[in-house]
């Protein structure tokens, strides 16, 4: 009995990824469990009696090891089963979280496609209409307005193209820490934007002490707030008799806390849950 319990042992333990020592193991048991039966009698020579007392006991005593390892042998199978069971359903949740991920960078990819096409010619499609205008111009002042016109195209044209590289350089390289002084950068920025038109109508509040300085990724933060102050820029409100950006900084809990704030056209409601989506634009300028 003992032999066939370690078989059917043999077989739940090694399981089919390893069935052949699985089967060798039972076969070798099936194999002694014949020998013990057949052989080892014949070689008792001497004749033995057991009393019934004796008998009742052991057929008890190997009744209920053998019930017990068939027990834990069923639990050892059935815990298994109920691993795999977890382990595939898992797997399955995994693979739909990364369908729907792969569904949405499709979403995502479409809209940078459509982005992409309509941000880099709409400036090619507006310098070649100044280009075509002045050809006919009459003076050398009318031909310098063009000119700057064409500058404003081009250097919106650059500013979208380094957004590009950003999001790329963002998505393919690996986080690099170092010094960073956080006025000096948001100066910087705010330098960066000075050509854009109706600027000096915006009033900058800097509220950031010179002495903050820790360490971070100075590309993705400097990308991150070059794109907050620059739609704090280009969104400003026109209509609005006092237009400010302020951009603070303090210390909280052993973290800096950055804020962009303005009054400029703001977000509608029905925009913001969606403002962390993937080249997703709230207004179509």
């Amino acid at each position: 009995i003992y032999f066939v319990v370690c078989s059917i042992g043999a077989l739940a333990l090694f399981g089919y990824e390893q069935k052949h020592i699985a089967f060798l193991f039972a076969g070798i048991g099936a194999a002694l469990f014949a020998l013990a039966y057949t052989v080892g009698i014949k070689i008792i020579t001497i004749p033995i009696t057991f009393s019934e007392e004796y008998i009742f006991n052991n057929f008890l005593l190997n009744f209920f090891v053998s019930l017990s390892a068939s027990v834990l042998i069923l639990f050892f199978m059935t815990d298994v089963n109920r691993y795999s069971e977890r382990t595939l359903e898992q797997k399955e949740a995994e693979a739909q979280e990364r369908n729907k991920e792969l569904t949405k960078l499709n979403t995502e990819l479409d809209r940078f496609v459509y982005s992409v096409s309509h941000d880099l010619r709409s400036p090619l499609a507006t310098i070649s209409g100044i280009v075509n205008i002045g050809k006919y111009a009459e003076s050398m002042d009318e031909a310098r307005k063009y000119f700057s016109m064409i500058e404003n195209r081009l250097k919106a044209q650059d500013f979208f193209i380094r957004e590009i590289i950003d999001f790329y350089r963002n998505s393919r390289t690996e986080i690099n820490r170092e010094p960073i002084r956080l006025h000096e950068e948001v100066q910087s920025i705010v330098n960066d934007h000075s050509y854009v038109e109706n600027l000096n109508s915006i009033n900058y509040q800097v509220s950031i002490s010179p002495d903050i300085e820790f360490n971070s990724d100075k590309i993705r933060l400097r990308s991150v707030l070059t794109n907050l102050i620059g739609n704090a820029v280009k969104y400003h409100d026109l209509a609005k008799a006092e237009r400010f950006i302020r951009v603070g900084a303090e210390r909280n809990n052993g973290h800096i806390e950055i804020t962009v704030e303005d009054n400029g056209q703001g977000i509608g409601e029905e925009h913001l849950t969606k403002i962390f989506d993937m080249f997703y634009r709230a207004s179509t300028d």
